[in-house]
């Protein structure tokens, strides 16, 4: 319906996180809506204009680079709601995106390889964190 899609792209235009949330700690804003900022993208995709779409691949970019390379949530914390929350957007970002977004596959290989393969598969399934408190010794 393209009355409906054109109101979810004046919000996902119109939603922007702030220097000062980019720059602490971690964000909460991003992990918040940024699914809903990625659904909007590829379910209204065909309603947006090429300048309406380059403005979200380049926005969701920078916001999803800048969190990757944070320390909070970053790989190494696999416990972590910040780290979930980040695997999750990169992930449903570099789908979203894929095919005209030449970072999905930085965003794939961090959700994927970095943050799930590499960190939580080790712990989670075969290390301390099996099973919540059964794997602790």
């Amino acid at each position: 319906n393209s009355t409906y899609c054109r109101r979810a792209i004046d919000w996902n235009l119109g939603f922007t996180i702030s220097d000062a949330d980019l720059q602490s700690t971690s964000s909460n804003d991003e992990r918040w809506f940024g699914e809903q900022a990625f659904l909007a993208f590829d379910w209204c995709y065909s309603y947006m204009t090429a300048a309406e779409r380059l403005t979200l691949i380049t926005r969701w970019n920078g916001y999803n680079e800048t969190l990757r390379l944070k320390q909070w949530g970053g790989p190494s914390m696999f416990a972590n709601n910040y780290h979930w929350g980040y695997l999750r957007n990169e992930l449903a970002w570099a789908i979203t995106s894929h095919g005209e977004n030449a970072s999905a596959n930085t965003f794939f290989q961090d959700a994927l390889v970095t943050r799930w393969q590499n960190n939580f598969v080790p712990y989670g399934t075969t290390g301390a964190g099996v099973g919540g408190d059964r794997g602790a010794s």
